[in-house]
């Protein structure tokens, strides 16, 4: 058989799509580099997933129609055309949907991209999962997850992109709301902070056990509380441990000091706990867009500092 590959092509028109791409942003020259590394992805990892690979699928395609269907080549090649032509809706959608996320990747890249050329594999790799996701939030998030890989290779692993591609719309809601009243500190460490005033208020917002119980089993926290992780020490003439902790919520952050030990009771580990993000959860809570909960955050200020407990807040 001959030239059965003669007509079929399947790559993204590099010229049209750096043009649909600058046009996005009124002021494209501080970001010439990243674009332009954008477009080189784009156009790589769609054209290495839907080129010389599909290209070699569908030949042999067409090889197994001649030769099991007992057909002779122009039947065959006839045969896969009018079978092509029924999948041309879905290659369309999915075209649709891989433009509507580079071009999202515009709206987040910044100017400081790293000279490190995006990995072929990893682009080849994140276009097959993300093709058939045509919800406008999820394409949101998979542009975010583009623009970062741009901006600094390896930063998203493949484990992370197949991981992303089981979530729902309704579970990354569900987190993105969770990651409201998430904190995080200097080692690290992103963790909620379980206390009960906090804890009737998240009631109020339908985050109860079952919504924190739905999250650990997506793998994203560990519904499991743990001593808080402040830094503990011993304080020559104070009874007792003394705490000395920072951690930060959306720009703010709290430095709290005090005595936990008070009448043999472990005052402050007693009454907050915390419960953390997982690898998972920690990579989703960088890129979900949550937004701060200032009503919980002073919840948690007061519930501290009724506990006698000085509280030192500040911009961070």
């Amino acid at each position: 058989m001959q030239n059965n590959n003669e007509k079929i092509e399947f790559n993204i028109d590099k010229v049209n799509l750096e043009a649909g791409l600058i046009n996005l942003k009124a002021d494209t020259k501080p970001l010439k580099k990243a674009i332009d590394k954008l477009v080189d992805t784009v156009y790589k990892g769609w054209s290495e997933l839907n080129g010389p690979r599909k290209i070699k699928k569908y030949a042999k395609a067409i090889s197994f129609a001649a030769q099991k269907l007992g057909l002779d080549d122009e039947d065959a090649k006839a045969l896969f055309h009018r079978s092509i032509s029924l999948d041309i809706p879905r290659l369309m959608e999915q075209q649709r949907n891989i433009e509507s996320i580079a071009q999202g990747a515009v709206l987040a890249l910044t100017e400081n991209v790293s000279d490190e050329p995006v990995d072929k594999d990893w682009a080849s790799y994140f276009f097959d999962q993300c093709r058939t996701v045509s919800n406008k939030d999820m394409q949101t998030l998979w542009s975010k997850i583009l623009a970062g890989e741009i901006t600094r290779p390896r930063t998203y692993s493949l484990r992370i992109l197949n991981f992303i591609r089981t979530l729902s719309k309704e579970e990354a809601e569900l987190f993105t709301k969770y990651c409201s009243y998430v904190f995080c500190d200097s080692d690290g460490d992103y963790y909620r902070i379980s206390f009960d005033e906090g804890n009737k208020y998240l009631e109020s917002k339908g985050l109860t056990f079952r919504e924190f119980n739905k999250l650990d089993e997506l793998g994203l926290n560990r519904h499991l509380l743990a001593v808080f992780p402040g830094k503990w020490k011993d304080s020559p003439g104070i009874q007792g441990n003394y705490i000395d902790h920072s951690f930060t919520y959306f720009g703010k952050s709290l430095h709290i000091t005090g005595i936990n030990n008070r009448g043999g009771m472990k005052i402050f580990t007693a009454e907050f706990s915390v419960e953390h993000l997982t690898s998972n959860g920690k990579t989703l809570y960088s890129i979900c867009g949550a937004q701060p909960d200032h009503i919980y955050y002073n919840l948690l200020k007061e519930s501290i500092k009724v506990m006698e407990f000085t509280v030192d807040e500040s911009e961070c």
